[in-house]
């Protein structure tokens, strides 16, 4: 029979005081490594890891933490609302295939219903009129900082879908983490931890809607302490120009591939659903290119549904 090798006493009174009963205090030395859940690896095994996969091609890779950054009326939350949907119904986003199509959770924190017109207006210009089972709305604010309660019953929802999400969405960050200073680096830790751990249950994607700060940059960057922009896999921004009714979606970082050439979406009305505005994907990747052919915005209704 095998001595049980003891662990370090300092160990034990760590894993204890923290209540972790999933970690033994004493191991057989021939499995040294049961129990724990910190990777271990050889360089051999670390270099087979396989890398990021897509979930929007050449666009969003999973698992991967985002955000959308845009200032006030730029749209913002309707490019994270379409960037979903797209994802549940399996329509392409931006032209690029979705190659994970799957549920999504959207935590719509901020002015919650407007967002019933919104989704009424994406699925009747989208998927005429079918609303998906596998989109889900939390009509309240998920905490990021501070209150612990509803992101623990969060992520305990999360846990126990049927499908795991493919996209989690905060709109907005800041209406998530009220009470949290600007350029306060521990109170970004805190929501970025809680991020991560979302991501880590779905291990799927996390994005947030943020504001940008007010002013004149062309090329806006996220509110707040840097290292909540640091943290993430992919940033994009929004800058919608009312006079050529141009959105541009414009990919600010990339964490694992090349930022890709900005995209201009147009933003269209649905008046059957009160004149709720949707996104129209009919994209053009170079508005240079368009303008200088005198072409105008394309108005063809998008392709149908490739899955439910």
């Amino acid at each position: 029979m095998e001595n049980n090798h003891e662990l370090p006493s300092w160990f034990v009174r760590l894993v204890t005081d923290m209540g972790d009963t999933r970690t033994p205090t004493s191991l057989p030395p021939s499995d040294l490594g049961a129990g724990f859940t910190l990777p271990w690896l050889t360089a051999a095994q670390f270099l087979q890891l396989p890398p990021p996969q897509w979930l929007i091609e050449n666009v969003l890779p999973y698992p991967a933490l985002f955000q959308i950054i845009g200032r006030k009326t730029m749209y913002k939350s309707r490019v994270l609302l379409h960037l979903m949907l797209c994802t549940v119904y399996g329509i392409p986003f931006a032209g690029q295939r979705i190659l994970a199509p799957g549920p999504c959770v959207l935590v719509a924190a901020e002015d919650p219903y407007q967002h019933i017109k919104r989704i009424h207006a994406w699925t009747t210009y989208y998927a005429q009129g079918h609303i998906a089972e596998q989109f889900i709305v939390v009509p309240a604010r998920v905490s990021l900082f501070g209150e612990t309660r509803s992101f623990a019953e969060f992520l305990v929802r999360l846990s126990y879908m049927p499908e795991s999400p493919r996209l989690v969405g905060f709109d907005t960050y800041s209406a998530c983490t009220v009470g949290l200073q600007e350029n306060d680096s521990d109170g970004a830790s805190l929501a970025i931890e809680r991020m991560e751990q979302v991501r880590d249950v779905t291990k799927y994607c996390v994005g947030i809607a943020h504001h940008a700060p007010k002013g004149e940059d062309k090329h806006p960057t996220s509110r707040g302490h840097t290292r909540l922009i640091d943290a993430m896999s992919a940033v994009f921004t929004c800058q919608y120009e009312r006079g050529s009714n141009a959105l541009a979606f414009e990919c600010a970082h990339q964490r694992v591939a090349q930022e890709f050439e900005p995209v201009y979406f147009s933003v269209l009305t649905v008046p059957t659903v009160g004149d709720a505005v949707v996104v129209h994907d009919q994209h053009y990747t170079s508005q240079r290119m368009r303008e200088a052919k005198g072409e105008p915005l394309r108005r063809g209704r998008p392709p149908k549904p490739t899955s439910t």
